[in-house]
């Protein structure tokens, strides 16, 4: 995002896609580390394979993503384009993320994959929005929406029968 916020003349639209993806980086963040250390304690998480894998997953959305905020600014991207990076980078940082509570802790499950289909849906809708700032903002709210819901309908949901105690 550093990189793209050096080019030349700025509009309305080049200030708020840059306050919009700085948003989205920070929602990211957020929900990443606020929800993570749970996952410490987690019974099922014996091994670091499933550790591993997902976040194989959740490091190429983030890395899908961070292309496509640094091509926003400049307006170096087509819409078409665009759409395809957002759908592909939130849907790995999505799978990423959630498969590991999905498989950590069994209430939740349901909830997680209705929160990560109205995600992507939100993000997919959003990509057919006429200008590519529209659509940001679009994949913005989706993600907004998907830290509204963590906090809300899963991470209130007691799951201490699927933690190891602590000593």
């Amino acid at each position: 995002m550093v990189a793209s916020l050096s080019h030349g003349q700025w509009n309305a639209f080049d200030i708020v896609s840059a306050v919009t993806e700085f948003l989205l980086i920070g929602m990211i963040w957020w929900i990443y580390f606020d929800s993570y250390p749970i996952l410490e304690r987690a019974k099922r998480l014996t091994t670091g394979n499933v550790l591993i894998y997902t976040h194989l997953l959740l490091c190429m959305g983030l890395l899908i993503l961070a292309n496509m905020i640094r091509h926003t600014i400049p307006e170096d991207l087509d819409q078409a384009t665009f759409g395809l990076l957002s759908i592909t980078g939130l849907v790995f940082f999505y799978l990423g993320k959630q498969i590991l509570y999905w498989y950590a802790f069994p209430p939740w499950r349901r909830v997680i994959i209705s929160h990560t289909f109205i995600c992507v849906s939100i993000t997919v809708a959003s990509s057919f929005l006429p200008k590519i700032e529209y659509s940001l903002i679009g994949m913005t709210l989706g993600m907004l929406v998907y830290v509204y819901l963590t906090f809300k309908r899963i991470i209130s949901v007691n799951v201490d029968q699927y933690l190891v105690e602590e000593h």
